[in-house]
């Protein structure tokens, strides 16, 4: 649980986020917020955003609480839900693979992102965005959690599955697949499902 004078870091966060489109919000979302309260604020900007956010806050260790802003669009063709629904069985992007990778956008944080290559539009498709400032693995699983609730909570889809996940070399982004869409032991590799970008095989 968060006090008034916690919200403060809060909001500093959202302001240091570098999308443009973000920081416009943010600055019209104040606009028209002053004066209200700290929950009542967070519930309007949630309302004014094209995204779904699931903020949390966990203790996996002891000491500070660790914060995740997860963001996925939730409505309409190419939102990140209609993505996730065409990449199942039977649907346009049946073979098409997953794909994690992470970056350090904003001092502190790790902005983490889950894209899908189409090739028939030939472009990357952006599923998920999840900024946390610890990329452990209780973070990883978090967010892959968070993915597969919220899909199954607007799409319905009772048993997300991909048909394979393409990440860096670090050992927390396997562990982390092969406990949600594994055997839920991150010490079994998932065979014929798992590769790593080029870039860092390298």
């Amino acid at each position: 649980m968060l006090s008034n004078v916690e919200f403060n870091n809060v909001f500093d966060k959202f302001s240091m986020l570098s999308s443009p489109n973000m920081r416009h919000t943010i600055r019209s979302f104040n606009n028209v917020t002053k004066g209200n309260g700290y929950i009542d604020s967070i519930l309007e900007l949630k309302r004014r955003l094209c995204y779904d956010y699931i903020q949390d806050s966990v203790f996996p260790y002891q000491g500070a609480p660790k914060v995740y802003l997860f963001k996925m669009s939730t409505h309409w063709p190419t939102s990140g839900v209609d993505i996730v629904m065409c990449m199942q069985l039977g649907g346009d992007f049946e073979n098409a693979w997953i794909m994690f990778y992470h970056v350090k956008r904003v001092q502190g944080w790790t902005t983490m992102g889950c894209h899908v290559y189409d090739m028939t539009y030939y472009k990357v498709l952006i599923i998920i965005i999840c900024d946390m400032q610890f990329d452990d693995l209780d973070s990883q699983v978090f967010m892959r959690s968070s993915l597969t609730r919220l899909v199954k909570k607007v799409g319905r889809i009772e048993n997300v599955n991909f048909k394979g996940f393409m990440v860096n070399d670090a050992q927390t982004n396997f562990n982390a697949m092969r406990r949600m869409f594994g055997f839920g032991d991150p010490t079994i590799p998932m065979i014929g499902r798992e590769r790593i970008c080029f870039m860092h095989w390298v």
